[in-house]
């Protein structure tokens, strides 16, 4: 069961990572289905965060989230293979997003966003 952070439940999302790739799959850990992938290398549990699109550009198909963690204003960056829940993956300014954090070739990446609330 997740904690609830500002009147909306934090759950716990599986992590698969596969080289320089991670897929994470929402949800308690009872009902999380297992990520497909060909090779995982490892599983990692981690804490799903709650973010507002700061901007995103649907041209060149990236943007950024901002969120708090540990009592510190961040801002990760967000590719459209991340998102999940529209047939064409887009985010606009303002929305509300759920998403994990994984670690990319350049530092973290937001993946697994799902939008939560529109402006």
């Amino acid at each position: 069961m997740g904690r609830i952070r500002h009147g909306i439940v934090a759950t716990t999302a599986a992590l698969a990572v596969t080289g320089s790739v991670a897929v994470a799959v929402l949800g308690t850990p009872e009902t999380a289905q297992a990520a497909t992938t060909t090779t995982a290398a490892r599983t990692v549990q981690v804490q799903t965060q709650i973010g507002v699109v700061l901007w995103y550009n649907i041209e060149k198909g990236y943007g950024f989230i901002r969120y708090r963690a540990n009592g510190q204003q961040k801002d990760i960056f967000v590719h459209f293979t991340q998102i999940m829940g529209r047939p064409f993956p887009y985010l606009r300014a303002g929305e509300m997003v759920m998403f994990a954090v994984a670690h990319g070739p350049r530092g973290d990446v937001a993946a697994a966003v799902r939008i939560i609330a529109s402006p």
